[in-house]
């Protein structure tokens, strides 16, 4: 006579149920997790259509601390560019300054300002609301969540510098120096923008003595 197994009661069967759906969520999003990361260290952006549909309420867990996981690449290759800056608005006279710059942010960042140890930045705002400036590796800079923003600040000096670092990154500049309108501003590949030179040459240009450019 053969011996019959145990029966197991209705409550440790549900148990068991439990463990099981349990063990294979958990094995999902191990998965999940594993392959979002290879994405991003892949210079990848993820797209959320890719995420099956039951892991969709899960991705945001799975990509805690890869706030880049979203961003983009530059005409789809190199690294994943999370910051995108439109044209720099520099006004600058003898003894202060502004600036007013848009970035788009796809992912929480921080965003690099003009100006440097030496001519730091002042007053700056993020949506017209004051911000805190960090340096970061010698740079001045301000942590901007994702979305569309417009940064701005101020500068003061004794009198106008040779020279005011502009953020690499940052392509279209407009310089207004001393109340004049600066088509070829003098800035060299560090992103370094010389006001001296510039002022100079605005000067030969148009014949005047250096430090006497006629207004426009």
């Amino acid at each position: 006579m053969l011996a019959l197994a145990p029966r197991i009661p209705r409550s440790c069967r549900s148990l068991l149920r439990v463990v099981a759906i349990l063990g294979t969520l958990a094995a999902a999003l191990l998965l999940l997790s594993t392959s979002l990361a290879s994405d991003a260290s892949a210079a990848n952006p993820l797209d959320p259509k890719v995420v099956p549909e039951p892991l969709k309420p899960w991705t945001a867990w799975a990509l805690y601390g890869k706030t880049g996981a979203f961003c983009p690449t530059l005409l789809g290759v190199g690294n994943m560019q999370c910051t995108w800056p439109s044209r720099l608005d520099l006004v600058l006279d003898e003894k202060r300054g502004t600036f007013k710059q848009s970035w788009h942010v796809d992912a929480q960042a921080w965003v690099p300002l003009p100006g440097s140890d030496k001519r730091w930045p002042l007053d700056v705002s993020i949506d017209g609301k004051r911000t805190v400036v960090i340096p970061r590796e010698g740079v001045p800079s301000v942590e901007v969540d994702e979305g569309d923003h417009v940064i701005s600040g101020t500068f003061a000096w004794d009198s106008l510098p040779e020279s005011l670092q502009v953020p690499a990154q940052t392509a279209l500049l407009q310089l207004r120096l001393r109340e004049v309108a600066i088509e070829q501003p003098n800035r060299d590949a560090k992103g370094t923008l010389w006001l001296q030179k510039t002022l100079a040459a605005e000067a030969s240009c148009r014949g005047a003595p250096h430090g006497s450019v006629p207004r426009r």
